[in-house]
């Protein structure tokens, strides 16, 4: 065997055995901390406000399985409403799968045919009893629907604001 091969496999057989070593010998980093949701400990509410009147879509591919007002909370379906008159407030109360810190409510409301014209807006407003914890107001142009996401941070406890110091 040639000397040249004898010192390639020998080095290559130091320099795999001493990164083996080491990886073998180093400290493990800890893993990221555990993040739990916790559930939001008080009873809140969702309020909708359509300046439009809400129908099915009639364009869409199956109008009997288009909601005129579907409003969601991560995967979960929470409302789902075939008509809402113009103006008229909805309440959704006690909203399930809340949790402490970022919510996001994903809403679509489709206008009818005869409130087609014009910009419509729907007034999302989340509430604590009667406060209000957030508000956006959504608007659109002329027809089309309102699709939002509708974002609310709920109060975290000191305890996990101070990220455990």
């Amino acid at each position: 065997m040639s000397p040249r091969i004898f010192y390639a496999l020998a080095l290559c057989i130091v320099i795999l055995g001493g990164a083996g070593l080491f990886l073998r010998e180093k400290p493990s980093k800890a893993g990221p901390a555990d993040f739990r949701y916790t559930q939001a400990s008080k009873a809140y509410s969702l309020e909708l406000t359509p300046t439009f009147s809400l129908e099915k879509d009639p364009f869409a591919l199956n109008p009997d399985e288009s909601p005129a007002l579907v409003v969601s909370l991560g995967d979960k379906e929470l409302l789902a409403l075939d008509s809402v008159p113009e103006g008229e407030p909805v309440l959704l109360e006690e909203i399930p799968g809340l949790v402490r810190g970022m919510n996001e409510f994903f809403i679509k409301a489709t206008p009818s045919a005869a409130s087609a014209s014009g910009a419509h807006a729907l007034r999302v407003r989340l509430l604590q009893g009667p406060v209000v914890v957030a508000e956006e107001s959504y608007w659109t142009g002329q027809g089309l629907p309102v699709n939002a996401v509708f974002r609310a941070e709920l109060e975290r406890s000191e305890k996990e604001t101070s990220h455990g110091e």
